[in-house]
Formats: structure tokens, C-alpha cells, sequence
């Protein structure tokens, strides 16, 4: 792959829209995995801190996403162990 993406790197580059290809393929990625909500939490969290982190520099905005998706994570996973412990013990 490396091969050809040097081979074609070129003509591929020169086209505008390829810009958009890793973005899609890290979106494609991501949205076939929303289904499940240890995912779909902490995805949420991170979209919701970039749009409120859209005027900062981009990697202020993109830490944030971060801690805010790993906190947001966390946290559901807590809860649902939680959740399960008392399921248990009923």
C-alpha cells in the first residue's frame, strides 16, 4: 500500500476532495461502532466539547475533546458496572 500510495501520491494529492478521505474513513470507523453505548457516550462527549472549543487553536480544541470523551467514558462504565453489581445482588 505504501507503494502504491507513493506512486499515486501525486496525481491523488492534486485533487481537492482527497483531503477528505481520512477524515471518512476515521468517520466510517467510528459510526459502525456507535451502536454500542460504551461508545456512543464518550464519542458524544468529545463531539459536544469540540463544538463549544471551535474558536480555540486546534490543539487546545482537540485536548479537550479528549479529556472530555475519556472522562465521559469512564464514567459510563462506572455507572453500568454499578448498575450491574446491584442487578446482581437482587
Amino acid at each position: 500500500m505504501v507503494t502504491v500510495g507513493t506512486a499515486v501520491g501525486d496525481v491523488v494529492g492534486g485533487i481537492a476532495a482527497a483531503a477528505l478521505v481520512p477524515a471518512l474513513v476515521v468517520g466510517c470507523t467510528v459510526v459502525s461502532q456507535l451502536r454500542q453505548r460504551a461508545v456512543l457516550v464518550p464519542a458524544t462527549a468529545a463531539g459536544l466539547s469540540a463544538v463549544a472549543t471551535v474558536m480555540a487553536s486546534s490543539g487546545v480544541a482537540f485536548v479537550c475533546a479528549a479529556v472530555a470523551g475519556i472522562v465521559a467514558g469512564l464514567v459510563a462504565d462506572q455507572t453500568r458496572s454499578r448498575n450491574r453489581a446491584e442487578a446482581v445482588a437482587s
